[in-house]
């Protein structure tokens, strides 16, 4: 079976993209400063997640709070488990991600970091008492886009999280 994910780069230009077939208006870039920036694509949902201006903006605070262990539902392209790989206040990193293509992709990004695993699974069901250290923070972006279906299930995983972790913020 051919994976239907893949990083790929887009060059931006002022206010203009190059590819606008792979990159749909309202993507993010609008805002970007010009430069070359990586986007997962998956063949059939387009454009996933990018490192555009947006994207890291939305993950800042998050990033400067959190601290000891860290759990993170969703792995997109690494970019929030970078950061906090790098904060000597984050002492372990587990990224709970539902798609094995995604983790294929990735995960060689962070073999050699200590902090970080990476276990297959989803954030919706994810039994916490197999998590081998209990979480101090939580961050969950497991969702595409916003609109109301993502807003309601965004709740609902915030709450079932919040039974292990009161440190849980999402997308």
């Amino acid at each position: 079976m051919i994976n239907p994910w893949s990083v790929r780069h887009v060059i931006v230009t002022g206010d203009t993209y190059l590819d606008s077939r792979v990159v749909p208006k309202g993507a993010g870039f609008k805002s970007s400063q010009p430069g070359i920036y990586e986007i997962l694509f998956h063949e059939e949902r387009k454009v996933v997640m990018s490192s555009n201006k947006m994207e890291i903006d939305d993950m800042k605070s998050f990033i400067e709070a959190a601290h000891g262990n860290v759990v993170i539902g969703g792995l997109g392209l690494g970019i929030i488990i970078k950061e906090l790989s790098e904060k000597p206040s984050v002492n372990s990193i587990t990224v709970i991600e539902i798609d094995a293509d995604v983790i294929d992709l990735i995960q060689d990004r962070f073999k050699k970091s200590n902090k970080v695993s990476i276990i297959q699974g989803d954030m919706r069901t994810f039994d916490f008492k197999n998590l081998k250290n209990t979480p101090d923070s939580v961050y969950i972006d497991i969702w595409d886009n916003a609109n109301k279906d993502s807003y309601v299930d965004r709740l609902s995983v915030l709450d079932y999280w919040r039974q292990c972790c009161n440190d849980c913020h999402a997308w």
